[in-house]
């Protein structure tokens, strides 16, 4: 007697639902423990990693002979590892928000990358409210973005503004994007550009460092309408080119998805 035997007195919404309840226990474990952000191919391989579990299941709580059955649960761990392998050449994309230590994990986390941005003449203002984000990317190697996004009541806008404006200086020439188009020549990119009503500019770094602004930089987003200013750092030692500024910003740097918490 095989499995579907056995759960043969089962209701078809009940054994549904024990077909679903892996995945969707992994899908929410994903998203809301571990920061996940869901796509099409992610979701596909936790949708076969569920079945599988619930494959498994069935198969433990079969009536077959041992050793048909040690046989079957060997193929499905088989097929199991396979895919797993096979989700190492996906993007896994994760997003987290922290409000209440800020600064604290900004600073812990950019201090290696940007160190000017925390140096004692930097003053971020007083800020009405501050959220730190991290977006990471793993696909073969890992790009990570960190933001601090701060938010300011009109007037100590307007004094961050100056106070940053004095800090940092921004790349004014246009950089190459590591793409090359129909004439073989290099595309440019502006090292600025409107998202919205978010102004993104990219920061020219103190040492003088003359890299691809996309392996290792830093930009800084303003908004006059949510007087907000952002202040993010990235990193990805292995990215050798992107689309536009546009695709940096947005894919790159989650900017699109910080977006949707603020």
């Amino acid at each position: 007697m095989d499995s579907n035997r056995n759960v043969r007195s089962i209701s078809r919404p009940a054994k549904l639902m024990i077909w679903c309840l892996p995945t969707l226990l992994l899908l929410l474990v994903g998203v809301f423990g571990i920061g996940l952000i869901p796509t099409i191919p992610s979701f596909v391989v936790i949708l076969l990693i569920g079945l599988i579990i619930t494959r498994l299941i069935f198969l433990l709580h079969s009536r077959r002979k041992p050793g048909a059955k040690a046989a079957l649960i060997l193929i499905w761990f088989v097929i199991s590892a396979g895919i797993g392998f096979g989700s190492l050449f996906i993007p896994w994309k994760f997003h987290y928000c922290d409000k209440a230590e800020a600064f604290q994990r900004f600073e812990s986390q950019v201090s290696g990358i940007f160190p000017e941005v925390l140096t004692s003449s930097f003053d971020a203002g007083n800020v009405s409210a501050a959220e730190f984000h991290t977006y990471i990317v793993y696909w073969a190697f890992d790009s990570r973005a960190y933001t601090l996004l701060c938010s300011y009541d009109e007037d100590e806008y307007g004094k961050a503004l100056v106070s940053m404006e004095k800090h940092f200086s921004f790349r004014t020439e246009p950089l190459g994007t590591g793409r090359l188009g129909i004439d073989h020549v290099e595309t440019k990119t502006e090292p600025h550009m409107m998202n919205g009503n978010d102004f993104f500019r990219i920061v020219f770094p103190e040492n003088g460092n003359d890299e691809p602004f996309y392996k290792e930089s830093m930009l800084i987003m303003k908004n006059d309408e949510k007087h907000q200013i952002a202040y993010i750092v990235f990193y990805d030692f292995n990215l050798d080119e992107v689309e536009s500024l546009e695709e940096f910003i947005n894919s790159y740097c989650g900017w699109k998805h910080i977006r949707r918490f603020t």
